[in-house]
């Protein structure tokens, strides 16, 4: 009898532990595997992704019709040689100065989108260019309410302190779905460059990609749950640190 008691607790301890490890075995698969995640090009990203420094906006005040106004943002009006090129659905405007070859001078951009909190935490998949993930079934804001993350600048911070992070077999599901989020996140959402902190009368950050063929500055201004956005790309000499410096002291945002 006893025997028969032992087996069966056996057989009971081992089809629980058994089947434990075959749920853990898919949670696994379906947060390292998916598509949408290449954990060599995830490595490649996180390794040459810095955050260095940290420049301040002191806002300067100019007269009204020295600005290029577009929604409730504007700026001092320094592109009167670019032309106006598009507007992408009311979030954005370009212009763009090009030679006779129609070669690229310069461009510079200015709009607003989500802040990366929001799309970090929003159920609108599609604005981050996901269709259909796992990345959906979690629940993300709680990732960031757990981790005390509160602006876009500490989502950044968190996912660089957390890059090396990896799950395994052991690793606990909720532990894999914040890893699998920060991951997916980060590849859809950074670049490989370095980030400079914005700090002043407006609160921010800057991405800087430099390359053989030219410059791009991102200003990303984080006001009111948005995010707002001055780009400038010049492949030749047409700005300079120090000039867009000058320009972004004016930004105004309503």
């Amino acid at each position: 009898m006893k025997k028969k008691i032992i087996i069966a607790i056996a057989i009971l301890l081992f089809v629980t532990i058994g089947g434990y490890f075959a749920y853990k075995g898919v949670n696994l698969y379906n947060y390292t595997s998916n598509d949408a995640i290449n954990l060599e090009e995830y490595d490649e990203l996180m390794n040459s992704v810095k955050i260095e420094g940290t420049n301040t906006i002191k806002k300067v005040n100019i007269p009204e019709e020295e600005y290029l106004a577009f929604q409730n943002m504007k700026i001092i009006n320094e592109f009167k040689e670019l032309q106006k090129m598009d507007e992408g659905k009311d979030k954005y405007v370009r212009y763009s100065l090009r030679d006779d070859n129609d070669k690229l001078i310069s461009s510079f951009a200015m709009g607003a989108d989500y802040s990366f909190i929001e799309m970090f935490k929003s159920s609108e998949i599609s604005i981050m260019g996901v269709e259909k993930s796992y990345f959906e079934k979690i629940d993300r804001a709680s990732i960031l309410k757990n981790n005390n993350i509160k602006t876009d600048i500490e989502l950044i911070q968190y996912i660089l302190n957390n890059k090396d992070r990896k799950s395994n077999i052991f690793t606990s599901i909720k532990d894999m779905q914040e890893i699998y989020s920060l991951q997916l996140f980060a590849s859809i959402m950074l670049s490989k460059s370095t980030i400079t902190l914005l700090d002043g009368d407006y609160t921010g950050y800057i991405t800087n990609l430099d390359s053989s063929s030219g410059h791009i500055r991102e200003y990303s201004i984080l006001h009111n749950n948005r995010k707002y956005f001055f780009q400038f790309v010049w492949p030749t000499d047409y700005f300079s640190e120090e000039s867009i410096s000058e320009m972004i002291n004016t930004i105004v945002i309503d």
